[in-house]
């Protein structure tokens, strides 16, 4: 260890050097490494100035005689600004050093040059510079010896799952490791491979593609030990794939590792945790979801996630405001996983970056948070609802709640003309439905937070669908929205979601009450109900039959809406689908282009509508896999007589594409925003006479 007079000796010569425009080179080279060595812990700041300042004076590469007094600045400046946080005297630092290996100028340690790959990305990636860390492992991943792979392919993998990427980047990451799989056999290449190819697949949500890779890979290890960040990817895999006690043997294994790195600590403990939660074992997954969120290693999707899961349980458990805590976290943390290209149009999904968004700051009344945290983060909004509702002995505060204002809006709408709904029927039905809310069992009256049901309202809301072939109103698609004092708007139904199945079920009864009731006081018009947060079982069934022998209203108006992508092909499904039809109500499917893609759903299931996402037409115009799903349900709808349903058109260049695309019915702003009962009854009878007008004046014209 330097003494002090050690010290002043070097700091007094490094001073005379520096102030000496004929300082010999080489000396102050020297002096300037001895000088950073001594004051790396006591003046880091003055000894990277001093490197810095020597590593100037070099050529890069340096000449042959200079490579060893070189390499000790460079690495002395590394250890130096990584610990000041000066990332780009760091990367000139590895760079440099990079530039001398790859000149042959001195002999390479084993692993020497993926060392550094590998801190380059690192330092890339904290600094927000995704694409350069990625090429930074990429060229490290080209030379790699197989001695090192293990490190830089499971720094490689972690970065995919905990990054953000561009389809573009993607596409290269993927093109790497097929090229590598060919040229580079034997040993640990092929598994790493594998998995690597199975992770990129994943991350672009072709599961079944990654499940088939990771098989591969578990045949190649024979009886070996699976590196642990294969492991953690098998159990991404698995989870994705539906095989959650696979999973859950992948993430315990990964556990066992003993490790100090926390990425693989995190996502071990997250994987573990969402694995023993879809294994029902609650109890389990508290600790490993817990563990994760206290982790801070700017992986913000894995821990959101994690607070995602925590806020179902505590949902569960009736800790409401637990679950919207762990929610507004998740709203905070989330990123979109894959970054379109630059230039790329973006999709209605689109993430903004809220990560400066901090404190208790009000959720907007338009969320911009498209993915499944923000979807719950809407219904944790009114979590003080659902918590009275189910407090009430039986849970049946919603349904019960608004049978005096659907009674009384029914016998207004017998005693008028048909088809006809005047205002002063809707504003005194809207006064006695607020009356009974104000009034429901389980609403205490002086606390606000105990009677947010006096204070909200459930409204119907009538999307109009018009038909391209006559530019009339034929339905509507109709949804149950809570109106909240304070103006926030949000799907009823979505507002169960993350609380009770009992509570998702009055939610659903209650919607189909008032909108069979609707349609016994309305001709002609069909309304549409979707009701995918509802289990698709025979209780669905039961409950709209009930519901539309209660109304006696013809059943060929009313069309039930599943998601597509929660339609899976089963003999189950299709038997229920098959009782619903047999009710006499049609069987609508919604997503088709952005929800799921398979025609399989079309051919196995009994449909009479499915929507297309008005997005999916801009995309299939220029063709690809968009054009060919679009053509093929317009082919199928032909041949199965089943209506397609343009929704989302907001222009007139969406509304022109559906038409070319063969589309039955327009859905969106275009042709009509959402609206209100009055508002909507009073455009469907305006239109209706409209049209009876025209043809009056066509049969005077005929007898003239």
């Amino acid at each position: 260890m330097a003494t002090l007079h050690d010290i002043v000796a070097v700091e007094a010569e490094f001073t005379a050097l520096l102030n000496n425009p004929r300082r010999p080179l080489s000396r102050f080279i020297e002096v300037s490494l001895e000088y950073g060595r001594m004051m790396a812990e006591q003046d880091p700041r003055g000894a990277l100035e001093a490197l810095s300042l020597a590593i100037e004076t070099l050529h890069d590469p340096p000449a042959p005689a200079e490579v060893e007094v070189a390499l000790g600045l460079l690495r002395t400046m590394r250890a130096v600004s990584s610990q000041l946080g000066i990332t780009t005297h760091e990367l000139d630092a590895i760079t440099r050093e990079q530039h001398i290996l790859d000149a042959e100028l001195v002999a390479a340690d084993p692993g020497q040059r993926e060392a550094l790959s590998r801190r380059a990305a690192a330092v890339r990636f904290d600094i927000g510079d995704v694409d350069a860390g990625f090429r930074e492992l990429i060229e490290g991943l080209r030379s790699c010896e197989e001695l090192a792979l293990d490190d830089l392919a499971s720094d490689m993998l972690l970065a995919i799952r905990r990054i953000p990427i561009t389809e573009a980047l993607i596409a290269d990451i993927e093109a790497l490791w097929v090229f590598l799989r060919r040229h580079r056999r034997g040993g640990a290449w092929e598994l790493w491979c594998l998995v690597a190819l199975g992770a990129v697949r994943l991350k672009v949500g072709d599961a079944i593609t990654a499940k088939m890779y990771l098989r591969r890979a578990e045949a190649t290890l024979g009886g070996a030990t699976a590196p642990v960040v294969a492991a953690l990817v098998n159990g991404w895999v698995a989870l994705a794939s539906g095989e959650n006690s696979r999973a859950r043997i992948s993430f315990a294994y990964a556990a066992r590792v003993d490790t100090t790195d926390t990425r693989v600590r995190l996502l071990t403990a997250a994987g573990l945790g969402e694995a023993l939660l879809a294994l029902g074992r609650v109890d389990e997954a508290r600790k490993p979801l817990s563990e994760a969120i206290g982790y801070d290693v700017g992986d913000p999707n894995t821990v959101a996630r994690c607070h995602e899961l925590l806020s179902q349980i505590a949902a569960d458990d009736g800790r409401f405001q637990d679950a919207y805590e762990h929610l507004l976290f998740a709203r905070l943390l989330e990123r979109p996983s894959v970054q379109p290209a630059a230039g790329a149009r973006r999709r209605r999904e689109t993430v903004v970056d809220l990560r400066d968004d901090v404190g208790e700051a009000p959720l907007p009344a338009e969320p911009p948070l498209r993915t499944v945290s923000a979807q719950i983060a809407e219904q944790a909004i009114v979590s003080e609802v659902a918590e009275v509702a189910l407090r009430a002995d039986p849970p049946t505060v919603i349904a019960e709640m608004d049978l005096q204002r659907v009674d009384g809006a029914a016998a207004a709408h017998r005693g008028a003309d048909a088809g006809t709904v005047t205002d002063a029927d809707v504003d005194a039905d809207t006064d006695t439905a607020d009356d009974d809310v104000a009034n429901a069992p389980g609403v205490a009256n002086g606390d606000p937070v105990d009677r947010p049901l006096g204070i909200d309202r459930l409204e119907l809301v009538f999307e109009p669908i018009v038909e391209n072939s006559s530019g009339l109103i034929g339905a509507a698609a109709v949804s149950l929205r809570l109106i909240r004092a304070d103006g926030y708007v949000a799907d009823a139904l979505a507002l169960a979601l993350a609380s009770h199945a009992e509570l998702r079920r009055q939610v659903t009864r209650h919607t189909l009450r008032r909108v069979c009731r609707v349609l016994s006081a309305w001709d002609k018009v069909s309304l549409l109900v979707d009701v995918s947060h509802c289990e698709l079982d025979a209780q669905l069934v039961d409950l709209v039959t009930e519901e539309l022998a209660a109304a006696d209203v013809d059943p060929g108006r009313l069309v039930i809406v599943l998601s597509g992508a929660g339609l899976a092909r089963s003999a189950e499904n299709v038997e229920i689908l098959n009782a619903l039809r047999e009710l006499g109500v049609g069987v609508g499917v919604s997503g088709l282009g952005s929800s799921f893609t398979s025609s399989d759903v079309l051919l196995s299931c009994p449909v009479d509508v499915v929507t297309v996402d008005g997005d999916v037409f801009e995309l299939a115009r220029s063709g690809g896999p968009q054009r060919r799903v679009i053509d093929a349900a317009a082919s199928l709808a032909r041949g199965f007589g089943f209506e397609l349903v343009a929704t989302g058109v907001a222009d007139a260049a969406h509304f022109d594409l559906q038409v070319q695309f063969g589309c039955h019915g327009v859905q969106g702003p275009f042709v009509g925003e959402a609206m209100s009962e009055s508002e909507f009854a009073r455009r469907v009878t305006t239109a209706s006479r409209e049209l009876a007008d025209d043809l009056d004046d066509l049969d005077a014209s005929a007898d003239d």
